[in-house]
């Protein structure tokens, strides 16, 4: 399970209380952690749905297929032309 600030996890697709928890002052870095280490079916579900998130979205094939589904079919923009 993670605590972050929105900007430590600024790209990634996460849904607050769910995948992560988000904190954005001291006080809340704190009450989320507290939350957390008192707290074990939350630290499981978290742990469970980051892990889903990880593997259905950034997992290293996924991610690979993404970008050579971009590279054999690339977008109108002129840049194939110009190679």
């Amino acid at each position: 399970p993670a605590v972050s600030t929105s900007l430590g996890a600024e790209g990634i697709d996460y849904r607050d209380g769910s995948d992560i928890l988000i904190a954005d002052d001291p006080a809340a870095m704190a009450r989320g952690i507290r939350t957390l280490l008192l707290d074990a079916e939350l630290r499981a579900k978290l742990s469970a749905n980051a892990l889903l998130l990880a593997h259905g979205t950034y997992d290293w094939k996924k991610v690979g297929d993404t970008l050579l589904e971009g590279y054999e079919s690339p977008s109108d923009t002129g840049a194939a032309k110009a190679i």
